[in-house]
């Protein structure tokens, strides 16, 4: 991490500062940057809090203790994730998954944007021409499953990442899938990189870095356990949806937390697929989807699914 990512990490850290703010925050610092290029020194933690108050995000009336405690902060996060080898990137980055950039979306939407990201793994995989979301019920049948594994398999075989979450079941099929013909996956996690949840999936979780894909949370490791929220599966299901280009849902039911995923993948304009077999039995809330107004596109084989796929830029 340079000094403004620290910067940014410690802002990130400070009370009442949440998601929304810092967007607001990184725009307007990019603004200052690319009017600000000829600068021979690097932006740091002051330069970010002096870019608030100028764009009145600060009162320029809070004690420099203020500040200091959330530097403070940052530092030991920074000092856990070098203990526990996590890498930290913020939209500062060059690397940084461009699907998850601001610029993407929509200004009303400015606080679901990632901000600050903790991660294992090649975070490139990101990056790819295509990334597909291939998600479902923690509790499939035996269809559902492997009609899951063999989708991520054909796509995995055309170069596509395979996004999910790492939960048991579908997730489980979709990584799995991946992994047998040697592609490339992401799971985004509701808890951090160094506590996988569920713990039956953590060996799992070290084949899908081992293999060249990533890890990914919002969630800093600490020395603490960490007790997961319903709000974190929700805020996981998000990133799914946000960093693809599309999502593949196989069986689930109108409390499955898939139901999440594509709400969000509506929102952001995803297309959304399912493998018509699926779709017409009754471990599909396809009438849910329909009473909720979310568009769905039901495909045959994975020929099909592979041919629409291409069409997305």
């Amino acid at each position: 991490m340079n000094n403004l990512e620290i910067g940014l990490l410690a802002i990130s850290c400070l009370k009442g500062f949440g998601q929304q703010r810092l967007n607001r925050l990184v725009k307007t610092a990019n603004k200052h940057i690319q009017q600000h290029q000829f600068l021979n020194h690097e932006l740091n933690y002051f330069d970010l809090i002096q870019i608030g108050i100028e764009s009145n995000q600060f009162t320029g009336m809070l004690p420099i203790s203020f500040f200091m405690e959330g530097y403070r902060k940052a530092e030991k996060i920074v000092e856990q994730c070098e203990k526990e080898n996590v890498s930290i990137i913020t939209p500062f980055s060059k690397l940084f998954p461009r699907r998850l950039k601001m610029n993407n979306y929509f200004e009303k939407d400015m606080g679901e944007y990632p901000v600050i990201l903790y991660y294992l793994g090649d975070l490139s995989v990101l990056n790819q021409k295509k990334c597909a979301a291939v998600i479902g019920t923690r509790h499939p049948t035996e269809i559902g499953y492997q009609s899951n594994m063999e989708i991520a398999e054909k796509l995995a075989e055309k170069n596509v990442t395979i996004v999910s979450g790492l939960a048991i079941g579908c997730d489980q099929a979709a990584h799995l899938g991946c992994l047998n013909v040697g592609g490339k996956t992401a799971a985004f996690l509701p808890s951090p990189v160094n506590e996988v949840l569920p713990i039956s999936n953590r060996k799992l979780a070290e084949r899908i870095v081992e293999a060249g894909g990533c890890l990914l949370s919002e969630y800093p490791p600490s020395d603490k356990d960490f007790l997961v929220q319903n709000y974190c599966y929700v805020q996981r299901d998000r990133l799914q949806a946000m960093a693809s280009d599309a999502v593949i849902t196989s069986e689930f039911d109108r409390n499955s937390g898939t139901v999440h995923t594509l709400r969000y993948a509506q929102k952001y304009h995803k297309p959304i697929y399912a493998l018509k077999e699926i779709a017409q039995s009754e471990q599909f809330a396809l009438d849910f989807l329909h009473n909720e107004k979310i568009d769905i596109q039901l495909f045959s084989e994975p020929k099909q699914l592979e041919n629409e796929l291409e069409k997305i830029k």
